[in-house]
């Protein structure tokens, strides 16, 4: 896929108090335009305002800055003086500006366990990053076992595979967050490849964008004619977090946006375009339920997985 450069002019582009979902579109559209182009050539982001960003918020960041980065653009961002903002600290801590200038901010600038390093995962290594990285971290969250989440494993494996068949992108960011106050792990996984609409579109040319979110969760589809992953990732990971669970998914790409939650005893499926932009590649949020594992990785094993 090939992106423009709509201006060469250079653009200051202030963060809002709180990067998460809800504002994420904003701030992508001061950045790039409906066809996924970049405004500008030079873009100073501006971190001040900074107060609270979430996984999603993470993700959304870094992979802008990664995507401004692939086309040549420059990337730089404004932190402002000491005593820094919370949001910028939170940065700090997860490593945020290490893993872009080489070094963090503040010299005792230390991770949280509450958190684990954002991280540019290339497909070839999926496998050592679930192993390694990721599930140690959520089993010591929950307090099980990494034998224990398998389940969790195979559906994250799915993720990447499904969203790496479905984008064409071999590369996406990921951060994932404990919010012990809320009983909740989130994980978000961003790319900025061609994103699901425009590939499910090649075999369904005249499904809108939230269409074809819809349609690559349906079992059994699949845009690869290859018999692995045969339409099982996106589906599995929705029946698995909201009726084992009883978490949620979110997916976004393009001008679409789908939604899966538990709602008397059946996923519930929302999908629904978006009003403020569009989403330049394809985001997943989960948030798996901390207090459901154990008696849910329990009733998982007793019914295996059929794929």
């Amino acid at each position: 896929m090939i992106w423009n450069i709509i201006s060469r002019a250079a653009q200051k582009i202030p963060l809002p108090h709180r990067l998460t979902q809800e504002t994420m579109q904003i701030f992508i559209n001061k950045v790039v335009d409906n066809q996924g182009d970049a405004r500008y050539s030079r873009v100073l982001f501006d971190l001040t305002p900074l107060t609270f960003i979430d996984p999603t918020g993470v993700v959304v960041l870094s992979t802008l800055i990664d995507y401004l980065k692939r086309i040549n653009a420059k990337v730089t961002v404004r932190v402002g003086k000491e005593p820094y903002s919370q949001g910028i600290v939170y940065l700090d801590d997860f490593g945020f500006f290490k893993h872009y200038g080489d070094r963090p901010l503040r010299s005792h600038a230390e991770l949280r366990n509450t958190t684990v390093p954002l991280e540019r995962v290339q497909s070839e290594r999926i496998f050592d990053y679930l192993d390694n990285h990721l599930m140690p971290w959520i089993a010591a969250r929950v307090g099980l076992e990494q034998e224990s989440v398998a389940t969790v494993r195979t559906c994250f494996e799915e993720i990447f595979h499904n969203v790496e068949d479905h984008s064409g992108v071999k590369i996406g960011n990921v951060f994932a967050q404990f919010f012990p106050g809320n009983d909740h792990i989130q994980v978000a996984i961003s790319d900025y490849g061609e994103g699901i609409p425009a590939v499910v579109r090649r075999k369904l040319p005249n499904l809108s964008d939230e269409e074809a979110l819809a349609k690559a969760c349906e079992e059994g589809f699949s845009t690869k004619t290859n018999v692995r992953n045969r339409g099982a990732g996106l589906p599995t990971l929705m029946r698995y977090v909201t009726l084992r669970n009883r978490g949620t998914v979110l997916l976004a790409s393009g001008k679409g946006e789908l939604a899966a939650s538990y709602q008397d005893g059946a996923t519930n499926i929302r999908a629904r375009v978006t009003r403020d932009g569009i989403y330049p590649g394809t985001l997943v949020k989960v948030i798996l339920r901390t207090d459901t594992f154990e008696a849910m990785e329990e009733d998982v094993r007793k019914e295996a997985f059929q794929w």
